[in-house]
């Protein structure tokens, strides 16, 4: 392995004392507990199974263990472990378990209770996992997309449960508490925080790093948040990603520019190092494991902003090993770092070839460190207070996390006085000091915030909310507003928190505000005035989800901040959306918006028009609101084009004339620009007004404008257009060719064209492919189908072994025969056939994975998604077939849903259907990707496209 100058690493443990290590914790005494996951990845669905955790010892501190103990080795679905309150908890999907342990044994002191129910093991890889202690005493964990839980104690009925797929929750182990912290990315599998008590979680496929505030909604890799009002989720807090380069395994020998890069989309495990072994330099910077790259990648944390930021740093650890698939990575109490290695050669989504008899544990460590001895149960609880001071983390987490059970005993009011005490004599000294000039101290501000993390309230109220530390004031003001429902009465609590200054400091208290549900409208407001945080990409929308959560009836009805003294357009915009959408056109507080006086419309007419826009997304023919007529003439002599737009647009969807008369003006005038005439084109084509068709008709003889004209005939039904498609054809550039295929398909009666173009070959074969096929038979005509039959051929013939044809195409596609291949062909085949909806390098559109951080090197990993791209595919990705009554025929995946209209997306673009129009809507449980890919390419061709996949940069 290689590692930075000074650093060594040693193999503490390896197969067969360790397989398939997934998760570690520490206990009390420094001992590393590992759980050996043998049920992944066909997870047991009966309780049963020989997943092990397994205690591990170096008594003699040399970096390896001398010590193995079983727990337990009939666990069942493993993925996360914790020790605290008197035993182990468990992450045993579907549940969180609780066994007890006798202080001293190594064994369960009674049979394991069930905790919390209801993780979905269709999640796969994306299973519930990473249980960690937080500072405030909760225990936190990471669940993944690809299936909704419902999540709630066992005695809990499933209708009373929580929904929840990717993001963070909590529980509290007395409390019995079950919360979603936040919700988005795609698998989180690593969590952790700095010591300023702020939690980052790592991630797949999308960006890899969130800094996550409680109550927050993040980007996610598709589908649409379970809150219906999450409009725009919060980014990642990277600029980069991992995988612009490719495969890190292309450039080995450090030959390869693009081994920098990072080295895959796929990471597990996070580290924020917060140890004393490691030097100063490597302190408060976060480590996460690269699984493709091989890999410990690493990020600085720094603020920005109202919150952090991290920053590519080099990567820290390379393995040199094509088997080592790091998972997690954990500090221990000496300051060593140890590393799961789950050692295999697939990856997450390979469920055949598993290798289970593999696994390792490394230690990282810089020097010889000190090994620890003690046991922090044994401590007196004043002497777990003096090591809240201590700037090892380990050292002090555990510590708090004692003292917090001891909260529940009768030392309560010893330890309580004791931490005030400390707050006060620490106060009382030169803060901008370190603790005693012993480097083992850490600095005072952080030492406060844990005196107030054990404490859950700050121990010296009235020096913590005026503390200059951010940091301080922060958690501060998130403890009184979720603990204390009267601090927002009080005036001067009030004052300071309508007079921050700090960003950072109005962030959290806005996540505060969002996790209690409360909806105070001085805040609120005073917080929407603020113009500096309008571009700031985290506090206007969480002040949005702290509206739209915390009341919806206060905010259709009166208590609602004005929307004039919003100073952040998109959260105005998000309010008039929300109305539409969960009162309608009529409710009482729309109206008064749009009646607004000129000096108000000003400020608030583009967010207002815009919010009905969106909130009317795929309606038509809607009956428009009492003030809309005086609205409508405000907008449309806007000095603001964005206003003047937007009033066009909503005046088509409310039938006012002079819109359709204005549009129909622009797109008949070719001196205007083609912009404002292609908008005006999309927009009477959404309304699909037989009036509007003899002008989009006329369009066909205009390049500038053929393709939109070409796409928006199949919002018409009208016998005329196949024979106006046809009438151009031979003229169609193959872009436009191509649509013309689609809006023929999209209907029986224009079907009946395309099967004559078939036939006389004025339209080729090869523009019919498998998407093709399968709209025109939804269409659900026999005759129809009949035809097809006879000019394409057999259609859906049976699939041939898929194994077998895996061997088939490994047989002919050797590493020499691939080597051979011509990537710039390949380059040119892979825009025609997979940049329709996959991006490689940078190159291609995103409706379906970025391919660029893949396993695509492996010829195995190719072929499983190129010859069955249906057999795991997530239901986001899965085409839906929308038959509409007027007959019209749209297949896609939806990338959209509003709760009045579906955005259908396929390789030609997308259409908004309104759900009243649509007929049936059924799950065609295939992959947009179609069977066959391969079937109309020659050898070489193939071969070349292979070749680029597998490369690691453009030729």
């Amino acid at each position: 392995m290689k590692v930075p100058q000074g650093f060594h690493v040693t193999l503490f443990a390896g197969e067969p004392d360790i397989v398939q290590p997934i998760a570690m914790c520490f206990d009390d005494r420094g001992r590393l507990w590992v759980i050996e996951n043998l049920s992944y990845p066909r997870w047991s669905k009966d309780g049963t199974g020989k997943d092990k955790v397994v205690i591990f010892e170096d008594t003699k501190g040399e970096g390896k263990f001398d010590k193995r103990t079983v727990f337990l080795d009939n666990g069942s679905n493993l993925t996360g472990l914790e020790i605290g309150y008197g035993g182990v908890w468990l992450l045993s999907a579907p549940n969180l378990i609780f066994i007890p342990i006798k202080p001293g044994e190594d064994k369960p002191a009674g049979p394991a209770v069930v905790k919390l129910t209801g993780w979905s093991l269709e999640a796969k890889h994306n299973v519930v996992s990473n249980l960690i202690w937080g500072p405030d005493g909760w225990l936190y964990g990471c669940n993944g997309i690809l299936a909704t839980s419902e999540v709630g104690p066992p005695s809990s009925f499933p209708a009373g449960r929580t929904k929840m797929n990717c993001g963070v929750w909590r529980y509290h182990p007395i409390q019995g508490k079950f919360e979603i912290v936040a919700q988005g990315t795609t698998n989180p599998w690593g969590l952790d925080w700095n010591a300023e008590g702020q939690m980052f979680i790592t991630n797949c496929v999308i960006k890899h790093l969130f800094h996550v505030l409680p109550g927050g909604h993040y980007d996610r890799m598709y589908g649409q948040d379970l809150m219906d009002y999450v409009y725009e989720p919060m980014p990642s807090i990277v600029d980069y990603i991992h995988w612009a380069g490719g495969d890190w395994t292309t450039s080995r020998g450090g030959k390869g520019e693009h081994s920098d890069m990072g080295g895959g989309h796929a990471h597990s495990g996070a580290m924020v190092y917060l140890g004393t072994n490691w030097p100063e330099e490597y302190r408060g910077k976060l480590y996460t494991c690269n699984i493709h790259g091989n890999r410990i990648n690493c990020d600085k944390l720094t603020k920005s902003g109202s919150a952090y930021k991290g920053e590519r740093q080099p990567d820290f650890l390379f393995a040199n090993d094509e088997w080592f698939r790091g998972l997690a990575l954990k500090c221990g109490p000496d300051g060593g770092v140890y590393v799961l290695d789950w050692c295999d050669t697939g990856e997450c989504h390979n469920y055949e070839v598993v290798d289970q008899t593999n696994g390792r544990i490394y230690k990282v460590v810089y020097g010889k460190p000190k090994p620890w001895v003690g046991d922090l149960q044994k401590e007196d609880s004043l002497n777990l207070i003096s090591l809240l001071q201590n700037k090892n983390e380990w050292l002090a987490r555990k510590a708090m996390r004692l003292l917090q059970e001891r909260l529940f005993s009768p030392e309560r009011e010893k330890i309580e006085k004791a931490l005030t005490r400390r707050a006060q004599e620490l106060l009382a000294k030169n803060e901008t000091a370190n603790l005693p000039s012993d480097p083992e101290f850490i600095r005072p501000e952080i030492a406060l915030l844990r005196y107030m993390w054990v404490l859950g309230r700050p121990p010296v109220l009235e020096a913590y909310v005026t503390h200059k530390s951010e940091d301080v004031r922060a958690w501060t003001f998130r403890y009184l507003i979720q603990n204390d429902s009267t601090v927002l009465k009080d005036k001067e609590y009030l004052r300071l928190i309508l007079e921050e200054k700090s960003p950072f400091v109005r962030l959290q208290i806005l996540s505060a505000l969002k996790m209690t549900g409360n909806l105070d409208k001085e805040i609120l407001e005073k917080y929407a005035s603020h113009s500096e945080d309008v571009n700031d990409p985290f506090i206007p929308k969480m002040l949005w989800y702290t509206l739209a959560e915390s009341s919806p009836s206060k905010l259709i009805y009166s208590e609602v901040p004005d929307l004039s003294k919003i100073t952040f357009p998109k959260v105005q915009e998000w309010y008039v959306r929300y109305l539409v959408q969960k009162e309608g056109l009529n409710a009482p507080k729309l109206n008064q918006l749009l009646l607004a006086k000129t000096s108000e419309a000003l400020k608030t007419d583009n967010s207002v028009s815009a919010g009905l826009l969106t909130g009317l997304l795929g309606q038509h023919d809607v009956k428009a609101p009492e003030a809309w007529k005086a609205a409508f003439a405000r907008m449309w002599s806007s000095d603001s084009p964005e206003v003047r737009s937007n009033a066009l647009k909503l005046g088509v969807i409310f039938n006012e004339p002079r819109a359709f008369e204005t549009l129909s003006e622009t797109l008949k005038n070719p001196k205007i620009p083609v912009g404002e005439r292609q908008s005006a084109l999309e927009t009477l084509a959404d309304a699909a007004k037989p009036n509007s068709l003899p002008l989009i008709l006329d369009l066909l003889k205009e390049p500038a404008l053929r393709l939109k004209a070409i796409q928006s005939l199949a919002n018409f039904k009208d016998n005329s257009v196949p024979t106006w498609i046809m009438l151009y054809f031979k003229q169609y550039s193959p872009e436009e060719q191509e649509a013309a295929v689609n809006t023929l398909s999209s209907r029986v009666e224009y079907a009946q064209t395309l099967l004559d173009g078939l036939e006389d070959k004025t339209i080729p074969k090869k523009l019919i492919g498998v998407l093709e096929i399968r709209r025109l038979q939804a269409l659900k005509s026999t005759e129809l189908e009949a035809r097809l039959v006879k000019v394409i051929g057999s259609i859906n013939p049976p699939k041939p072994n898929i194994k077998q044809e895996i061997e088939r195409y490994k047989s002919t596609y050797t590493s020499d025969f691939l080597g051979k291949a011509d990537l710039k062909n390949g380059h040119i085949i892979f825009m025609k056939s997979c940049a329709v909806c996959h991006q490689l390098h940078g190159e291609g559109q995103k409706i379906g994975p970025d391919l660029t951080g893949s396993q695509r090197t492996k010829l195995d990993y190719l072929l499983e998604n190129v010859l069955d791209p249906s057999a795991v595919v997530a239901n986001e990705y899965r085409v839906k077939i929308a038959v509409t009554h007027a007959g019209r025929v749209v297949t896609g995946i939806i990338k959209q849903e509003t709760p009045d209209a579906f955005v259908i997306q396929d390789v030609n673009g997308s259409v908004t259907l309104a759900k009243k129009d649509i007929e049936e809507l059924k799950d065609s449980r295939q992959s947009l990707m179609p069977d066959g890919l391969l079937s109309n390419l020659s050898t070489a061709e193939t071969r070349d496209l292979f070749g680029y996949l597998m490369s690691p940069n453009k030729p």
